[in-house]
């Protein structure tokens, strides 16, 4: 059995990372439909989707995922 070269380790923490983003993702849109379309209820007033929401959405994830991402390399 041969030991694993540096860039197997890296393409594996690449895959993983890959992973876990498309993860997070997932479970945030989910989130994000069932409260929106499943149980509006839980949306006072039962507010529609704009764009504006969307992008929000986006680039807070995108900022999360930065932030999470920074802090698993220290």
């Amino acid at each position: 059995m041969t030991a694993p070269t540096i860039a197997t380790r890296l393409s594996f923490r690449a895959h993983l990372q890959s992973l876990m983003v498309l993860g997070n993702l997932g479970g945030a849109v989910l989130t994000f439909l069932y409260f929106h379309y499943v149980d509006p209820t839980a949306i006072s007033g039962g507010v529609a989707t704009t764009g504006t929401e969307i992008a929000y959405f986006v680039f807070a994830f995108g900022l999360l995922s930065v932030i999470g991402r920074h802090l698993a390399k220290r």
